[in-house]
């Protein structure tokens, strides 16, 4: 904030991603959901998943998080729910 004003500044990735809707979710991340994909702020960097990380579709129109650590995405005709990061434990 300065002047009166909000500046908020993003790599040209996230600008092609056309994020219209966003949440955090229970890490404190920002979310994106957009007509052209997903987009993700950790704090530090973005990630961005397109039509080439695996997502059902990248038209999304938009995105809550819960308690539980799920995203749910809405596209133009689906529902996809993706569930918290699961951690690997090594055997003791």
């Amino acid at each position: 904030y300065f002047n009166r004003a909000f500046e908020f500044r993003m790599p040209a990735a996230v600008r092609a991603a056309r994020p219209l809707a966003l949440a955090l979710d229970a890490t404190g991340h920002v979310w994106g959901a957009g007509p052209n994909g997903l987009v993700q702020y950790d704090g530090t960097d973005w990630s961005i998943y397109g039509n080439d990380s695996g997502l059902p579709t990248t038209e999304l129109v938009d995105i809550e998080g819960d308690a539980a650590g799920n995203l749910w995405l809405l596209g133009r005709d689906q529902l996809v729910l993706l569930g918290p990061p699961r951690h690997a434990t090594a055997p003791e």
